[in-house]
């Protein structure tokens, strides 16, 4: 989680959160239909699964907090 608040800074919405985990969710399926080399691609695709979940964990603790606008 600590990648997610470095890259994006605080939340504002639950609108911000869901254009932060599409724009992950579209980096791993351009590496899923993309022609890089088998094995860089797979270090690839966790890291960037990695980064869809620690996105989602943040959004989920924030929001259970009420730390981000419910809109």
């Amino acid at each position: 989680m600590v990648y997610a608040r470095k890259k994006y800074g605080p939340f504002n919405s639950t609108h911000e959160v869901y254009g932060v985990l599409q724009e992950e969710v579209n980096e791993f399926w351009n590496l899923v239909t993309g022609l890089d080399p088998a094995y860089e691609k797979q270090r690839q695709m966790l890291r960037e699964l990695r980064q869809v979940a620690a996105i989602a964990q943040r959004a989920i603790q924030e929001l259970e907090k009420n730390e981000i606008k419910w809109v």
